[in-house]
């Protein structure tokens, strides 16, 4: 089966889900979930949703993911048990301060949740990074359909980082550096921000010019 519009991938031992945007009016959202084995990769799953989802990743049998034009993650229980058909999210997770989520990453080993924020779109220079520490610390303790505060946030944005429209982000845990597709300035770029440093007005550590990025 032919992904069109395909936005994120996750990967969960021998599973493989995309996230892939409407393709038309009236069209909706789909998670496409295939299996890996040793000779071939198959389909054997197709979710709908009514939300707007762009970036997503697995802890285990929860997918989040991030709805576009909102603060908000939707949250999936029980993902790979569910049947084909119209998915409904168990949980949503307001971001205070959050606009427009886009990218979405998660480090187990460190328990942060980074979030890649458009903000306003047709605005080529607000956009932000999102950090939030201990984050299944915060969401453990609470309430359905809770906020996480801006007193547990860091975010990186303003003039010197040069986000403008970061659609996609990935950390590497080793080295201490956050990864960002920037789709906006100079026509896209590749850059990387040192994670000791996840709040403020922070210059990217590394950027590279990569025309129409749309992933890293």
């Amino acid at each position: 089966v032919q992904v069109e519009n395909p936005r994120d991938i996750a990967i969960a031992g021998n599973r493989i889900v995309i996230s892939a945007d409407a393709t038309g009016p009236g069209d909706s959202n789909r998670f496409y979930v295939y299996e890996n084995t040793a000779n071939s990769v198959r389909l054997v799953n197709v979710f709908e949703t009514g939300n707007q989802h762009w970036g997503i990743f697995l802890a285990g049998n929860t997918l989040y993911a991030a709805v576009d034009n909102s603060n908000r993650i939707a949250v999936y229980n029980n993902f790979f048990d569910n049947n084909n058909g119209e998915l409904t999210a168990d949980d949503q997770i307001f971001i205070e301060g959050a606009q427009s989520l886009r990218g979405i990453t998660y480090d187990a080993v460190e328990d942060q949740l980074f979030l890649a924020d458009v903000r306003n779109p047709l605005n080529d220079s607000d956009g932000a990074i999102h950090t939030i520490k201990n984050f299944s610390v915060i969401y453990s303790g609470m309430q359905s359909y809770g906020t996480i505060e801006s007193t547990d946030i860091n975010t990186v944005s303003g003039s010197n980082t040069m986000l403008g429209n970061p659609v996609d982000i990935e950390y590497d845990n080793i080295g201490k550096v956050l990864y960002a597709a920037e789709r906006s300035t100079n026509g896209g770029m590749a850059l990387a921000f040192d994670t000791t440093t996840t709040a403020g007005n922070a210059s990217p550590k590394m950027q590279q010019s990569v025309s129409g990025i749309s992933s890293i």
